[in-house]
């Protein structure tokens, strides 16, 4: 029995690395199957949200932008701290830029990043990318005054 799970354990670690491997290598699609495999084999490991993440950039990346703001949108609730909720939030907002709804993104950046926004305890450079990410976003939405008051 115990060799079964190390087996098992095993074969989630080789998805998981695969898959990561893949999204490196460029090859989104497959590795999002692999990253969706690890976390079938691993429910319970605690890099299962984190490998979920990484499907919604391999959408992203894959060009399939609107496919990732449907992906991540269905994580929240999964999101195992604060910290992880945060990088998700501008990691949607991401996807929504690239799928050109660039009213979308700054509205939730400027929410996310208001005094009371859920963004005032994520670290500094999830605090940063929303920042530059609202800038942009505000540009191609022709707010070239409110991209500038940050």
């Amino acid at each position: 029995m115990a060799a079964r799970a190390d087996e098992a354990r095993d074969e989630a670690a080789r998805a998981q690395a695969f898959g990561y491997r893949l999204l490196e290598d460029g090859d989104y699609y497959r590795a999002i199957t692999e990253l969706k495999r690890f976390a079938f084999l691993a429910p319970e490991s605690p890099d299962v949200f984190a490998a979920y993440l990484a499907v919604g950039r391999a959408y992203e990346l894959g060009g399939h932008a609107q496919d990732a703001v449907s992906w991540l949108k269905r994580l929240e609730p999964f999101a195992p701290t604060l910290q992880l909720r945060a990088e998700l939030w501008v990691e949607v907002a991401y996807a929504r830029y690239l799928a050109g709804t660039y009213e979308m993104a700054a509205a939730d950046l400027t929410d996310l990043l208001s005094s009371s926004g859920a963004l005032k305890d994520a670290s500094e450079p999830t605090r940063f990318r929303a920042r530059y990410l609202r800038g942009w976003a505000m540009l191609n939405a022709n707010r070239v005054d409110d991209a500038c008051d940050l």
